[in-house]
């Protein structure tokens, strides 16, 4: 059985489908670890577009995403699942090999919920990094 387990957090959807399929594995007793990733280049662009002070959406984003780890914790507790949660700003790809190398993971789960072109093409880069660069197992469920 896999010890520790990381959940990267790009979208609430795909944690709300993770959490509907956990029950058909067996992970009971393994370390999970839900690490929300705000990509800061994105987030300066959409701020800009808005015309809004990037440091602003940055402080609105990290709210946003505390609030939501802090919701999808007493989730995974509720199921009887010990997690760690984190949230990194800056480049996804490299905080989630980052956390991956940090926290010694062994397995990384993704959804296998369907996303648009843009998000599935940044799942996509996510994962191949993750092959390239980690000795972490992969898993889409």
């Amino acid at each position: 059985m896999m010890r520790r387990i990381l959940i990267p957090f790009i979208q609430s959807e795909d944690i709300e489908d993770i959490l509907k399929k956990i029950d058909n594995y067996d992970y009971k007793g393994g370390q999970f670890y839900l690490v929300r990733l705000i990509e800061e280049e994105a987030a300066m662009l959409v701020a800009r577009s808005m015309g809004k002070d990037h440091n602003a959406l940055i402080s609105e984003l990290e709210e946003e995403g505390w609030s939501a780890l802090y919701f999808f914790q007493e989730e995974f507790k509720k199921k009887g699942i010990n997690l760690r949660i984190s949230l990194k700003i800056g480049n996804s790809v490299k905080d989630l090999i980052g956390a991956v190398k940090e926290y010694g993971i062994e397995l990384v789960l993704f959804s296998r919920r369907e996303a648009d072109g843009m998000r599935m093409q940044a799942k996509e880069k996510v994962v191949e990094h993750l092959m390239m660069d980690s000795d972490a197992m992969i898993m889409i469920i």
